[in-house]
């Protein structure tokens, strides 16, 4: 196995690559890369990345997730999650820290500690005043 430089071995991450399709239980203490498709479960105690190839239908839980490509489900993770510009999302989400790329799409429920986010019933802001607020006839 390749040494770091530092000495320390390199992370270890399991993948599952472009052209896969998994279906079952996946469950890894390391990093995951899923380019390729799950259909299941998904559990991860280090981070896991879903480039733009990847598709996981099912529950995912791990504590970091980055997302370029598409989950439908379900998704726990207890750290950040982050949405790229490409991200099809239809999952309701618990969550520690979310951050959402310009053009990421995301239908669902999104709950930090206690709080639920509902997207649905957040007022868009009148246009020009920056305000979250509905406008005064």
């Amino acid at each position: 196995m390749a040494r770091q430089s530092n000495g320390a071995a390199p992370p270890k991450v399991s993948i599952i690559s472009e052209g896969t399709t998994f279906e079952g239980t996946l469950i890894s203490s390391s990093d995951m890369r899923i380019s390729g498709c799950v259909k299941g479960s998904v559990e991860t105690a280090g981070k896991l990345v879903v480039p733009e190839s990847g598709y996981i239908e099912g529950n995912v839980k791990a504590a970091s997730l980055d997302i370029a490509g598409r989950i439908k489900g379900s998704i726990n993770v207890s750290g950040n999650l982050l949405l790229k510009r490409t991200a099809i999302v239809d999952a309701n989400i618990q969550l520690g820290r979310l951050m959402v790329e310009e053009g990421a799409i995301f239908n669902g429920e999104c709950r930090t500690g206690d709080r639920i986010i509902d997207t649905s019933e957040i007022p868009a802001s009148p246009e020009g005043t920056g305000n979250s607020e509905p406008a005064h006839e």
